[in-house]
């Protein structure tokens, strides 16, 4: 239902109205509306009188509902948002929003939405219903997913990363870093780098070298000959035995190239036994010189899985 302004319509007004009517305004026509108080003739071409009224009232903009499609679309004049170019010179779609008191534009071109880079730039925010912001995008001039406070995410022009359907990828001359800080930009002590093609280089984050850590595991004694010795998976492993005690193969779900080492913290020998048959064939030992090998106390060896023959090849540190 349509109320009339207070004090009633023009007569004016009444007679275009009217005129309007009587013209039996139809699915594609086109409005011309000549408007002496901007100086500006506006046309609209539209699905209805009132859709064309709406567009001419708002400077040629409006959202128009496709009966043939069933969506909703944003026409500006007489041309869809969504087949101009990005440029402020054509026509386009803007919702304007404003936080904290700056005001920011969001723009769609081409099925597209577009967001202004600033540091009080929009940001897209998901909350629950009391407001608590859970995460959310950031369109600073950066790019950046945050979520509870914290920045998950971190990209931009000279630093590009992305995340494809099976990998997270970046650019060569880019690392994988860490400082001590939570800030994502700030210095790096830590970083693993491609140092080229099928080389991974760990550093410290500049043009310095670095190290790695793996926790070692201490099982329980070993107080009996082992066959497919499973103590878990490690790199290291602290032994001990009650007794001279020998190990057939060792079974730590092992793939190809796969190293550790064995560490005899205990007094007395443990005997690594070369291709025994008393374990399965792909848990056994090759060693060096093909014979076994004995670690007496504080004696370490370096076991390196063949996915090829299916053996530990070992030889004594």
């Amino acid at each position: 239902m349509f109320t009339p302004p207070t004090g009633g319509l023009s007569s004016a007004a009444i007679a275009a109205l009217t005129e309007l009517l009587a013209a039996g305004f139809a699915a594609g026509d086109e409005l011309v509306v000549n408007d002496v108080s901007a100086s500006q003739v506006k046309k609209v071409q539209a699905q209805n009188l009132l859709d064309a009224l709406l567009r001419v009232a708002a400077a040629g903009v409006a959202v128009r509902y496709d009966t043939a499609t069933n969506t909703i679309r944003f026409v500006n004049a007489t041309t869809d948002a969504s087949s101009v170019a990005p440029s402020a010179s054509v026509a386009r779609v803007a919702i304007t929003t404003d936080r904290s008191g700056t005001p920011t534009t969001w723009y769609f071109f081409r099925g597209r939405l577009y967001l202004p880079g600033n540091s009080a730039g929009p940001e897209i925010v998901m909350a629950d219903p009391g407001g608590s912001e859970a995460g959310g995008f950031q369109g600073d001039g950066i790019g950046r997913v945050i979520g509870n406070g914290y920045t998950g995410f971190w990209a931009s022009h000279a630093a590009r990363a992305w995340v494809g359907p099976a990998a997270l990828g970046m650019r060569s001359d880019h690392v994988i870093g860490w400082g001590a800080a939570t800030n994502p930009s700030a210095t790096l002590d830590t970083a693993l780098a491609r140092a080229a093609a099928k080389v991974v280089g760990l550093t410290d984050g500049s043009s310095g070298g670095g190290t790695l850590r793996s926790v070692p595991l201490t099982p329980a004694q070993i107080t009996a000959g082992q066959n497919d010795y499973a103590p878990g998976v490690a790199r290291f492993y602290r032994l001990s035995t009650d007794a001279a005690r020998t190990i057939t193969g060792l079974s730590v779900s092992q793939v190809d190239g796969q190293e550790c080492e064995l560490w005899n913290v205990g007094g007395n020998n443990i005997v690594l036994a070369h291709q025994s048959a008393s374990s399965t064939a792909a848990n056994r030992f090759i060693c060096t010189g093909a014979a076994d090998i004995t670690l007496a106390a504080d004696e370490i060896a370096l076991l390196r899985y063949d996915g090829t023959t299916s053996r530990w090849r070992v030889r004594k540190v």
